[in-house]
């Protein structure tokens, strides 16, 4: 196989920045971006392979989702973090200077 040269226009910041983290990897731009073409060439990728190795971010995460849905329908009640009187018993005693605290304590 013959070797061809590729022309990229990008943001001179953008080539400083990968240059400097490919080079606490011991590479260079033009290693790596042989290494990516050759992974989309010869290995059979799957499209979210292929979409992880032009995207890398991380998914967002469901739960997001969820929380824009249930907006506004769901509540919390005022007592939320009030102790359960049927729990009492198993329960510790919270220091009076803890009493007024959000924070929770476990006692062994």
């Amino acid at each position: 196989m013959s070797d061809i040269n590729i022309n990229i226009s990008t943001n001179s910041e953008t080539v400083l920045k990968v240059e400097a983290i490919l080079h606490d990897y011991g590479t260079d731009v033009p290693t790596a971006l042989n290494i990516i073409l050759n992974k989309l060439a010869f290995e059979k990728l799957t499209s979210n392979e292929i979409k992880r190795l032009i995207n890398p971010i991380t998914p967002k995460s469901p739960f997001k989702d969820l929380k824009r849905k249930f907006k506004g329908k769901t509540w919390m009640a005022d007592d939320f973090n009030a102790p359960l009187d049927c729990l009492k018993e198993y329960m510790p005693e919270i220091p009076p200077r803890y009493a007024n605290t959000n924070m929770v304590f476990w006692w062994h």
